[in-house]
C-alpha cells in the first residue's frame, strides 16, 4: 500500500516554509534602544538629489515629522520588530493628510540606508511620492541601528 498524502498538507507545508523565511524576525536585545543624532539637513538634500534626477521637487526637513521618524524608530528598535503598526492613525493625530514612511534595520550612515530604500520598490516608491515636500528621519540604535523617515506633502 502506497502511503498517501493530503493534498492540502502538501500543499500548506511549502507555504508556511515560505512564509517563516520571510518573516521579519524578531532580535533579543537586552539593552536600552539610543537615540542617535541624524544630520535631517545632509538627509534632505540627499533625497532632494535623488528627486531631482527623477524631476520631481526638493524635501526639507520638518519638526514634527522628525519627532515622529523619532517615536517610530524607538518604537520598532524596542519591539525588534520592522512594523509600521498603525502609520495612518500616527499621521492624522499630527494633522498629516498624506504621508509615507520607510523603516530600515542595519545600514549604519545616511547615505547607505538611502541607498537601500532606493534599491527596494516599495521604499523607492515612497522617496519619489510626487506630493512629499517635508521629511522627519531618526536612528536608534539596539542589536543594530533601526531607522525611520516619514515623508509628507
Amino acid at each position: 500500500m502506497t502511503p498517501r498524502v493530503d493534498r492540502r498538507f502538501a500543499i500548506l507545508l511549502p507555504l508556511a516554509l515560505i512564509a517563516g523565511c520571510a518573516s521579519p524576525r524578531r532580535r533579543s536585545f537586552s539593552g536600552t534602544p539610543v537615540l542617535r543624532p541624524v544630520d535631517a539637513k545632509a538627509a534632505a538634500a540627499a533625497i532632494s538629489s535623488y528627486r531631482r534626477r527623477s524631476g520631481l521637487g526638493a524635501v526639507r526637513p520638518d519638526q514634527i515629522l522628525t519627532t515622529a521618524a523619532e517615536q517610530q524608530a524607538r518604537a520598532v528598535a524596542a519591539a525588534g520588530d520592522l512594523s509600521h503598526g498603525d502609520f495612518a492613525g500616527r499621521m492624522e493625530r499630527l494633522g498629516q493628510d498624506a504621508a509615507w514612511e520607510n523603516l530600515a534595520l542595519g545600514p549604519t550612515t545616511i547615505a547607505g540606508v538611502i541607498q537601500l530604500w532606493r534599491e527596494s520598490p516599495g521604499h523607492d516608491r515612497n522617496l519619489l511620492m510626487r506630493d512629499a515636500t517635508r521629511i522627519g528621519i531618526a536612528r536608534v540604535d539596539a542589536e543594530a541601528p533601526y531607522w525611520a523617515l516619514v515623508l509628507a506633502r
